[in-house]
Order: C-alpha cells, then structure tokens, then sequence
C-alpha cells in the first residue's frame, strides 16, 4: 500500500486526505496547530464565541459545482447526497 501524508487540516487538506483514502492510499494527516480544521473552527474570547473563517457565501451554482466535484471523489451523486 502507498503511504502519503497531508500536511494541513484544513478544507483542503482533509478534502485530499479524504480523496486519497477512498483510492486505497494509507494516509497521515499532520496539523501544527492542536486543533484540526484550519479556518474551520471556531474559539473563544471571554465567553464569545468566534468562527476563525473568512465570511463566505457561494452562489448555488458555485457549492453544487464544488459539492459535484467532492463528491465524485467517492462515487457518489452529489444530487443523491442532500
């Protein structure tokens, strides 16, 4: 089995890590930060709440093209998943 690792967790780093396992690759995910998800995750600032991400809305036509995309990866309709 062919080993690769990812270095990052965020979205595209898990999205390739993802990717890659369902194509029979042993894969290692390395993170600097303790937690995993990169701007996907959220801390906290006497007793607020933050998300660490960008402000981001895609238009429909842009998530069902990336949601497509994902979603191929591991052989599935992206129509059949929502």
């Amino acid at each position: 089995m062919n080993k690769v690792i990812v270095i990052g967790s965020g979205i595209s780093g898990m999205t390739c890590a993802c990717a890659l396992a369902n194509k029979k690759y042993d894969v290692t995910v390395f993170e600097k930060h303790y937690v995993y998800g990169g701007y996907c995750q959220s801390f906290t600032r006497k007793g607020f709440k933050f998300g660490a991400a960008v402000p981001y809305a895609p238009t429909l036509a842009e998530l069902t093209k990336l949601l497509s995309v994902f979603f191929t990866f591991f052989n599935k309709s992206v129509f059949r998943q929502l």
